[in-house]
């Protein structure tokens, strides 16, 4: 960690142009923002405009009820139930009650229940004094930046990259949640 730090302060030293120039500001694109109300599943939001998000190209894990041959419903598995808790926890404290826009696929099927889209956001977050917090088992630090809550959630190991349609991010995904397999994050540190 420490050889890390001091390369990089070596390369800003001997690079004062790049790091330090002083770029000019540009107008932040036009978007419509909407803010988070709900969050059903980890993949799966709900908006102030009501409408129902699921994301595109990763697959959150969920409980299903089942029901025992006398018709009783099972309890659930407690491992599933922790993976799916983690799962709403870490897209709960990225995005809930905060302002996203949407990006859409036009390949995507057309569904009354849900919108599919990736959903983004800026941090920090604007006009907001909220400052971003993940008490989790993956520690995460958010830099100023833009992000896609999809990727972060195949990232961080809360998510797998499935879809029931191809999109243009399937094999990026496929990549990010291989190293997060193979890194033991989030759900695959629990064996999931």
């Amino acid at each position: 960690m420490r050889r890390v730090l001091i390369t990089i302060l070596f390369l800003l030293a001997l690079s004062p142009s790049l790091a330090w120039a002083k770029k000019p500001k540009k107008e932040p694109p036009k978007r419509d923002y909407f803010i988070v109300t709900k969050v059903i599943y980890g993949d799966t939001i709900v908006l102030d405009d009501g409408r129902t998000i699921r994301m595109i190209g990763v697959y959150a894990p969920k409980l299903k009820e089942k029901m025992d041959k006398d018709g009783k419903i099972k309890k659930p598995n407690a491992l599933v139930e922790s993976w799916q808790n983690d799962s709403i926890n870490f897209t709960k404290a990225l995005i809930l009650d905060q302002p996203v826009w949407l990006e859409y696929e036009k390949k995507a099927p057309i569904s009354p229940d849900y919108t599919w889209a990736y959903v983004k956001f800026g941090y920090p977050y604007p006009d907001s004094k909220k400052k971003w917090e993940w008490n989790g088992p993956v520690p995460v630090l958010l830099l100023p930046g833009e992000y896609t809550v999809n990727r972060l959630l195949l990232e961080f190991g809360y998510a797998n990259s499935n879809s029931p349609f191809n999109f243009k991010w399937r094999a990026t995904f496929n990549q990010i949640e291989y190293e997060a397999r193979r890194k033991g994050r989030g759900l695959w540190m629990k064996g999931f």
